[in-house]
């Protein structure tokens, strides 16, 4: 999507999602991924090169440990690919990425409104056990990506200031949209939750001047809670938002009465060597 003429501020960004890297499954793992790498270096050698890499969910299948450490074997070739730092990657998590095994069947996270579910965020002991599926995922960010820094007991993935090649300060915000994952169909059943989206945006709001902010999660924003939806469309006016899960394309610009913004869904992961480019004012 091009925001203006001005070549000069052209920023790029690789955004894939939906890997569900599992144990076991070398061979069509690599069908897949060894395609993206090789799209990557073809890209490259025609003058496209992203400076970030975005990843909006689903790396692992089941949650677990195993999986996590095929995953960081594939980011690190990834990186590689591009030359590019491990700080040169943002992720968050998607409903793949909570081992649903470590809750009770009938423990689903349900509220009668967004008070109610602000509640239980905001107490630390509750925010534990709700985010307890997500260790594994959280250990393989601490352990290899220590520029996503996590807050509030892991709830907000990230918070984090970028400069870009083109001299613009972008906020890239990573939210958890996969808390409440437990059982699937999912759709209007999951939030970002008020209390998470606020403390977000607060630590972000803490360092310099944005020229633009980029919220990342992973469930589209009509697949969000009617309530939630609502109140993150107030959080989410002039921005990008980019996510995954829908498997297929679709996205672009959105104006209605209670703002504008661009989103952008991640296709399939048979087509993760689709590059998103934009160019910032």
């Amino acid at each position: 999507m091009e925001y203006s003429s001005t070549k000069v501020d052209q920023f790029r960004i690789l955004h894939i999602s939906d890997l569900h890297i599992r144990d076991g499954e070398d061979f069509n793992r690599s069908v897949v991924l060894d395609r993206l790498i090789q799209r990557i270096e073809k890209d490259q050698k025609e003058g496209v090169k992203p400076e970030i890499v975005v990843v909006s969910g689903d790396i692992a299948f089941k949650g677990v440990k195993k999986e996590y450490d095929l995953a960081k074997k594939f980011f690190d070739k990834l990186l590689a690919s591009l030359n590019l730092e491990k700080n040169r990657i943002f992720i968050v998590p998607g409903n793949h990425d909570v081992n649903r095994k470590l809750y009770r069947p009938n423990d689903v996270p349900a509220y009668k409104n967004m008070r109610d579910l602000n509640v239980e965020l905001e107490n630390s002991h509750y925010r534990s056990d709700l985010l307890k599926g997500m260790s594994d995922y959280f250990s393989f960010i601490e352990g290899n990506y220590p520029h996503l820094k996590s807050q509030n007991e892991k709830l907000v993935p990230f918070a984090a200031p970028y400069t870009t090649t083109c001299g613009k300060t972008i906020g890239i915000i990573g939210l958890n949209s996969a808390w409440m994952c437990r059982k699937s169909p999912d759709r209007e059943k999951v939030a970002v939750g008020e209390y998470q989206i606020k403390k977000a945006v607060e630590a972000l709001g803490k360092e310099k001047a944005l020229d633009h902010k980029i919220f990342m999660f992973h469930h589209p924003l009509a697949w969000l809670w009617p309530e939630d939806k609502n109140i993150c469309r107030a959080y989410f006016n002039n921005a990008i938002l980019l996510c995954g899960h829908l498997h297929e394309p679709g996205g672009g610009y959105m104006e209605d009465l209670d703002g504008r913004l661009h989103q952008f869904p991640k296709l399939s992961k048979s087509l993760l060597f689709t590059h998103f480019k934009s160019q910032i004012n």
